[in-house]
């Protein structure tokens, strides 16, 4: 599971069945895991916030350490202040303000993609830097400088979060790879500190740092600096990370995918007509958001979700004591061939027919703490594609290895593609890698 947690998932899956539970083991004795697959335990388990709780983010660590605070944010807090803390940091990034947002964002996105070079390039750093200049520029008041150290840390910290030396260093096993990320985890806290001080006192409402320094808590007080490090570092990886990695991936399947690429190129084209690609001229083209839809589907920017219960409860059939921890696969959720045929394969057009609700289509998570960023992490993805589009023709470099990195995203570690001119054609290339186990990539070679 440390290893490769896709393939694991997926073997577990085949082998077993929808419910399986791992007893604990020497090295982790904090309880069963349950894997559950299917729309309907993604509903009994998202759908009972009460029984199934979030927990630590990136990681637990001893009591009053950076670790410790870190692991105290919107995403791992559950209960009154979970509450308080989602409606509070949710206001500049709710669906009613991305129009407000959208003609910003394309005029910047546009002027980031002209920066990008013509030839052989890495894709996937182009993609993080885009992505993370675009919510820094958007939702944390332009500071792009602190904004790329923060972004950097917190991503290194995370990684390092799920390495099986951190693992058995946390089992009681000695080594240094617990106190490195203790470390680590330092280090983010001053960052995010320092980066805070700079918004104190003065309120911007489409700023997610001011708004969260210059609020009280849940209680009525002024936010403390443990409530304040603990957000941040959550908050700039919610934004922009999953993003990156939905960019990323998309931009490979259409690079791959060259009858779809043209058709999309063509629909971008007659709706931007030469202007900006302002969300509001790409929003609602058909083609682009099926595309989207199935980019998310078949590669899910967060494979796996985790909860732990609180209480003891039953699922299928299974008795969960409190403690048990359960694991959700949205990757083998979106690849149910009761609701997608050929679910390996990229078929935009799949999605004229189909509605799927959100525990069949496991993206945004689902139920009571549904990702309130899902508005603007889509409106980033379509307007990037179209400023990338309207610029670029995009082949993968031939026989280059496509592997995937999974901490909480499930990133590619590299990107090896060309950036052609917009007027170049089209065309799919042979790749080889860990992707070739996820898409299947006959269909686009045909093409």
């Amino acid at each position: 599971m440390l290893n490769d947690p896709i393939s694991c998932v997926r073997s577990v899956f085949e082998r077993y069945g929808s419910l399986v539970a791992f007893e604990s083991s020497a090295l982790d004795r904090r309880g069963d895991t349950v894997l559950a697959v299917g729309a309907g335990f993604n509903k009994a388990v998202l759908g009972d916030i009460t029984t199934w709780r979030t927990g630590p983010l990136p990681i637990s660590g001893p009591k009053g350490s950076a670790l410790d605070r870190l692991g105290q944010n919107l995403v791992s807090l559950n209960g009154p202040g979970q509450t308080y803390y989602r409606k509070l940091l949710s206001q500049p990034i709710r669906s009613s303000r991305m129009a407000e947002l959208g003609d910003d964002m394309g005029r910047f996105v546009a002027g980031e993609v002209a920066s990008w070079p013509q030839g052989a390039v890495d894709l996937w750093p182009l993609s993080k830097d885009l992505v993370r200049s675009i919510a820094v520029a958007m939702l944390f008041g332009g500071d792009q400088a602190r904004g790329a150290a923060l972004a950097e840390l917190s991503e290194q910290l995370m990684v390092e979060s799920k390495t099986r030396q951190v693992y058995l260093c946390r089992a009681g096993f000695p080594g240094k790879a617990f106190k490195k990320l203790q470390r680590h985890a330092e280090q983010v806290e001053r960052c995010a500190l320092e980066f805070a001080e700079t918004k104190r006192g003065v309120l911007n409402e489409r700023d997610m740092l001011s708004v969260l320094v210059n609020s009280p808590d849940e209680t009525g007080a002024a936010p403390s600096p443990d409530v304040i490090a603990g957000h941040i570092p959550i908050l700039f990886g919610a934004t922009h990370e999953t993003c990156q990695t939905a960019l990323a991936w998309t931009l490979f399947l259409i690079a791959q995918h060259p009858a779809v690429a043209r058709d999309l190129a063509d629909e971008i084209s007659g709706a931007l007509a030469g202007a900006p690609p302002t969300l509001s001229r790409v929003a609602h083209l058909p083609l682009l958001d099926a595309v989207v839809k199935e980019s998310l589907r078949i590669l899910p920017p967060v494979p796996n979700l985790g909860r732990v219960a609180s209480q003891s409860t039953s699922l299928g059939g299974y008795d969960a004591v409190k403690g048990t921890r359960i694991v959700l696969s949205s990757f083998l959720t979106n690849r149910a061939p009761e609701l997608y045929d050929e679910p390996a394969r990229f078929t935009p057009e799949r999605w004229s027919r189909i509605n799927p609700s959100g525990f069949e289509y496991m993206v945004f998570s689902g139920g009571p703490r549904v990702c309130p960023g899902s508005s603007f992490g889509t409106a980033v993805v379509k307007v990037s594609i179209a400023a990338i589009l309207s610029r670029f023709c995009i082949s993968i470099v031939p026989g280059a290895r496509i592997d995937r990195r999974v901490a909480v995203t499930m990133a590619p570690r590299k990107l090896p593609v060309v950036l052609h001119p917009r007027d170049r054609g089209w065309t799919a290339s042979p790749v080889t890698g860990q992707v070739c186990d996820m898409v299947d990539l006959s269909a686009s070679r045909a093409d």
